[in-house]
């Protein structure tokens, strides 16, 4: 990877499921932008919950992000990047980044039982207005 992230899009996305249905989606955002704007894709994504166990198999610690993990050498980005929640837990709290503190802090959020029955995500407008939260 280049040293310079100026010629590259970033797709930065928190994700529940890291699964194959999650990885379909972001090569077709990649590619979508590499169509339009003939620019490679640098993807970032903030795991809520552990990947799959079928793509975190193909997952290698990254050099270029020390608190992610990553898959190498894609055809259609150079750089796919997952943050963990068992790879944040490997990061002494004195040595979190600004990226590994919000990573952290996306992952400890747990819905309560009456979002979860509404449908609405924790933080969702329509979930912070709600009878429920005041």
């Amino acid at each position: 990877m280049s040293t310079s992230l100026q010629q590259y899009e970033i797709i930065v996305e928190v994700q529940n499921n890291v699964d194959d249905k999650f990885i379909c989606r972001l090569i077709r955002y990649a590619t979508s932008i590499y169509i339009k704007y003939s620019k490679w894709t640098l993807c970032v994504t903030i795991a809520v919950t552990e990947p799959s166990f079928r793509i975190k198999s193909k997952m290698d610690v990254s050099s270029a992000i020390p608190v992610a993990l990553e898959i190498k050498n894609q055809c259609w980005s150079p750089g796919v990047f997952f943050i963990t929640p068992s790879r944040v837990k490997t990061i002494p709290k004195e040595a979190f980044t600004p990226l590994t503190s919000i990573s952290y802090f996306l992952q400890q959020q747990s819905p309560t039982p009456q979002l979860l029955v509404s449908g609405k995500t924790p933080l969702s407008t329509d979930a912070m207005n709600s009878p429920i939260n005041t």
